[in-house]
């Protein structure tokens, strides 16, 4: 026997936690303490000091595995076998004396093997004497603990615990979620697991529990524990980040519950973690949901498909942005809202937009079948844009400039800019082919033109809808030719007055009148001011 569990420990280096000297964990009435197990050690004394205070001794007698095999068949009843078998004393063992215990230290294998049941079994880390609970009593205070080894009859510091309060209750980590894999008269439980905790001794192994109701009872259905193997029930090598429990000689068709509670290297449990239910059932597989169509419901799409009538439990939806993936499951959020109906909402696609989606049928034997054919949708993209905003103009020699804000739509395809040159400005002329990337263009004319140009600009988005016209802004060549001169009529002085009266000018673009005074026919003149009207005077 001893080979076969040296077998078994091969599998795993060393599963003892990389951790300090001496472990220890806190609840409301006491603290426990633990330290590895030395075959050349005589006994272990646990001291404890309150606030810092002188060390009092806990242990009148040294703690130490008993030599008399009898006694330890009285301590720890139907384990001690469990417990001389990795001894390798067999079946009748002999005195375990000091001789006996360091040949069997000699082997590393059987040793690291050793203390990874100790883990396990805290009853026989207790029979060990490396194991121990001070039930104190006390509330409030500072408590710390020293664990001294004996060697050779003097006495050897193993380590300090980490410094406790009294009454302050620590816990385990607890089992964040649980996945079921349902078989032919057996259920495959799996969950994360730790590394840091299991080498650090917070959580060392699992207990799982089982129950025909939610409310139980519950059954402990792994008494013997879970050794920290990565090889499956199966004989495959499982997930290093995953534990797992294989349930065996189940009722096909009946309803399981199940959790798992972390137990720490003190042999306590966490609080129960995530239950879920589970159905033992066959390996066929379920048969797959056909003829998948799709069709717009207002601003959602609606799937939906054949559904097989027999066996089915519910549907999982996947969707992808491309047809080649990579696909995600959007329906069911959890595995507890699965449902046989034969239809789904798509509420997060919008016009436009290309979607790719497959099916798979979930049996109630909670397996899933192959893939449906997989549906390529398009949804239609009706929606114009938005009209352009703050279209401007800005005329200069030959050219208008045009300028506005750019559109918000993702799906913008680029701008039309359309030109109107009639009176009334109702017809237009769309200015360029390929649509414009930018807002802005320039719109060149020729520079004797003295048109008055009316402009719009539409936006156009990736499907060709068009929005409808910004507002039209105008525009008008700066005239080249100057207007006329006009012809004076009148020019008196009275007194220190000038009066100035001329024609009316014809051009229909004129801005106004400018004056300039001078002295003598040659004389410099000067502006004296500027005028709309045709009458003007001035102080000489």
């Amino acid at each position: 026997m001893k080979n076969g569990l040296l077998l078994l420990a091969l599998l795993f280096p060393s599963f003892l936690p990389a951790q300090d000297p001496v472990l220890s964990f806190s609840t409301a009435e006491a603290v426990h303490l633990r330290w590895q197990w030395e075959p050349d050690v005589e006994g272990w004394h646990v001291e404890r000091r309150i606030d810092g205070g002188v060390w009092e001794r806990l242990t009148p007698t040294p703690l130490a595995l008993p030599a008399d095999p009898a006694q330890i068949r009285a301590d720890l009843g139907p384990k001690a076998e469990l417990l001389f078998t990795l001894l390798g004393a067999g079946p009748n063992p002999p005195p375990l004396t000091p001789s006996f215990l360091r040949n069997f230290a000699s082997d590393p294998q059987a040793l690291n093997f050793l203390g990874v049941m100790s883990l396990i079994h805290p009853e026989i880390a207790r029979e060990l004497g490396v194991l121990f609970v001070d039930r104190h009593g006390l509330e409030g205070v500072g408590l710390q603990y020293r664990v001294l080894a004996i060697r050779q009859g003097r006495e050897q510091l193993v380590g300090l615990s980490r410094p406790h309060l009294a009454g302050a209750e620590e816990t385990v980590p607890p089992v964040e979620e649980l996945e079921a894999e349902p078989a032919d008269r057996s259920v495959l439980l799996s969950w994360r697991k730790d590394a840091s905790l299991l080498r650090s001794g917070e959580v060392v192994s699992f207990r799982v529990y089982r129950a025909r109701r939610p409310a139980g009872p519950w059954e402990w259905v792994n008494p013997l524990g879970l050794l920290p193997v990565t090889v499956r029930a199966d004989g495959r090598e499982q997930h290093p980040g995953r534990e797992e429990f294989l349930d065996r000689f189940l009722d096909n068709d009946s309803t399981y519950f199940y959790h798992v509670r972390a137990v720490n290297a003190f042999g306590l449990e966490s609080a129960p973690g995530a239950m879920l239910s589970v159905t033992p059932q066959s390996r066929e597989l379920p048969p797959r949901p056909r003829n998948l169509q799709a069709e717009p419901l207002g601003a959602a799409l609606r799937l939906f498909w054949e559904a097989p009538s027999r066996d089915i439990r519910g549907f999982e939806i996947f969707r992808a942005e491309r047809r080649e993936g990579p696909y995600e499951k959007v329906h069911p959020p959890d595995e507890l809202l699965l449902r046989p109906r034969n239809e789904w909402l798509d509420r997060h696609i919008r016009e436009g937009q290309e979607r790719h989606y497959f099916l798979r049928s979930v049996g109630k034997n909670g397996r899933r079948s192959r893939p449906s054919d997989t549906l390529s949708v398009l949804l239609p993209d009706e929606s114009p844009p938005s009209p352009p905003k703050n279209l401007r103009a800005v005329a200069s020699e030959g050219a208008v400039t045009l300028t506005w804000d750019p559109n918000p739509e993702p799906d913008l395809a680029g701008y039309v800019v359309e030109r109107s040159a009639s009176a009334d400005h109702r017809t237009r002329l769309r200015l360029h082919t390929p649509l414009l990337r930018v807002p802005s263009f320039v719109d060149s004319l020729p520079p004797q033109s003295q048109t008055t140009y009316g402009y719009v600009v539409i936006a156009e988005d990736r499907a060709g809808n068009q929005s409808l016209p910004s507002e039209m802004v105008f525009a008008r060549l700066p005239e080249k030719v100057p207007p006329q001169t006009p012809f004076l009529l009148q020019l008196e002085a009275r007194g220190d007055t000038a009066f100035l009266r001329w024609t009316r000018s014809p051009d229909e673009d004129l801005a106004g009148f400018r004056v300039y005074h001078g002295f003598g026919s040659e004389g410099d003149l000067q502006l004296v001011g500027e005028t709309d009207s045709t009458f003007f005077h001035f102080r000489l």
